[in-house]
């Protein structure tokens, strides 16, 4: 289900030319935690989100990439993008050691892949 325009209420351009993908991703948590994006809420398009936002698309995809890797959103090519229903809270230690609900699936160092 897409947010209606009318409720965005919270989006703000991004005017500040260094680290935007960041400062982007940024701005998608914070919405997301503040329950503006509730969970399962399709976004807009990214021609629309980056015109909001006032960034590139590149940079918009850069940002979404980086959501998507932590598992905070959901991207379906040709569908849209989606914020996960269950948020994968994660840290270095699961980067590092290998948590298997992270997207990575990376094994502990010292298991060996089968």
């Amino acid at each position: 289900m897409a947010i209606p325009i009318s409720s965005r209420k919270g989006i703000t351009p991004i005017r500040e030319s260094r680290l935007l993908p960041r400062l982007a991703v940024e701005q998608f948590r914070a919405m997301i935690h503040s329950g503006e994006l509730p969970a399962g809420s399709q976004l807009p398009s990214e021609p629309e989100l980056a015109r909001m936002l006032n960034i590139s698309r590149s940079t918009l995809r850069a940002a979404l990439s980086y959501l998507e890797n932590e598992g905070t959103v959901i991207r379906r090519r040709g569908v849209g993008t989606f914020v996960a229903d269950r948020l994968n809270l994660s840290n270095n230690l699961n980067i590092n050691w290998g948590n298997p609900d992270h997207q990575g699936h990376r094994c502990h160092p010292l298991e060996s892949r089968n």
